[in-house]
C-alpha cells in the first residue's frame, strides 16, 4: 500500500536530500564521539562530517531563498491579475497629464 503523505511521483525526489546530509553528518560525528575509529582517521572523517554540516546549511539557505523567490513571484503575479480584473470593471478616471503636472495650457485664449 503506497503512502498517501507523499502523491509527488518518484522522478521528482532528489536522490539525495539536505536532511540525508545532516544525518549521514550526525552518524561521522557519532562515529568520531564513540571511539569507533583508528586514531588516524579522525580527522578525515571530521572533515567530512563537518562539510556535511556545512553542506546542509548552505542547502537550507538556498532552498528558503528559492522559496522566498517563488512567494514573490506569486504574490506579484496576485496583484497584477487583480489590477487587470479591477482595470476591467472599474472605468478609468485618468485626469489629463498636464493637469497631473500643475501646467497651464501653453497655447492663448482666444479674445
Amino acid at each position: 500500500m503506497s503512502n498517501p503523505t507523499d502523491a509527488r511521483p518518484t522522478e521528482d525526489r532528489p536522490l539525495i536530500t539536505p536532511m540525508t546530509i545532516l544525518v549521514l553528518s550526525g552518524f561521522l560525528f557519532g562515529m568520531l564521539v564513540g571511539d569507533m575509529l583508528p586514531p588516524t582517521d579522525h580527522m578525515l572523517v571530521f572533515g567530512a562530517a563537518a562539510s556535511g554540516v556545512v553542506s546542509y546549511a548552505g542547502l537550507a539557505y538556498l532552498a528558503h531563498m528559492r522559496h522566498r523567490a517563488l512567494l514573490q513571484r506569486e504574490e506579484e503575479e496576485m496583484a497584477h491579475r487583480i489590477e487587470d480584473r479591477i482595470e476591467r470593471h472599474v472605468p478609468a478616471q485618468r485626469k489629463p497629464l498636464r493637469e497631473l503636472l500643475g501646467v497651464n495650457d501653453p497655447t492663448p485664449a482666444k479674445a
